[in-house]
């Protein structure tokens, strides 16, 4: 919480940290439960189907930083609880560039550029990136 405070108004610090705690019991439960962050939440949630036809969660692709997490975490919750679609956390990225891998679907964005399989094929797993560096890596 206290690196939160440093953001300015310690109402907003406690109010993040409240719904980072609340995700964070949330994503060891089961996609439909009725532990809730917002009072109004969606309950009867559904998936979306992705190019193969397959019925997925929402896929939100999750960098390891601390502002990523956070804005994740938040996107979820809204996801879920407003929008009324089951999502999930994908974690597992270190650079920025398998992070746009894996919205491209990618089948192994880990490896990109060298694997190209699955990249833009019209199906994938990952729907959402709140927040990515690409100038970091113009190199790539």
């Amino acid at each position: 919480r206290e690196v939160l405070h440093a953001w300015g108004d310690p109402r907003y610090g406690a109010l993040v940290a409240d719904v980072l705690e609340r995700s964070s019991e949330r994503s060891q439960r089961s996609l439909q439960t009725t532990a809730t962050c917002l009072g109004s939440a969606v309950l009867n949630r559904k998936n979306v189907v992705n190019g193969n036809g397959d019925a997925i969660p929402v896929g939100i692709v999750t960098p390891p930083w601390d502002s990523a997490t956070i804005l994740s975490k938040i996107a979820k919750v809204v996801i879920e609880e407003v929008l009324g679609y089951n999502a999930e956390l994908q974690e597992g990225f270190y650079t920025t560039i398998p992070l746009f891998a894996a919205l491209a679907g990618c089948t192994n964005p880990a490896n990109y550029p060298a694997d190209q399989s699955g990249c833009s094929s019209g199906s994938t797993e990952s729907h959402v990136l709140m927040e990515g560096y690409v100038d970091a890596h113009s190199d790539d």
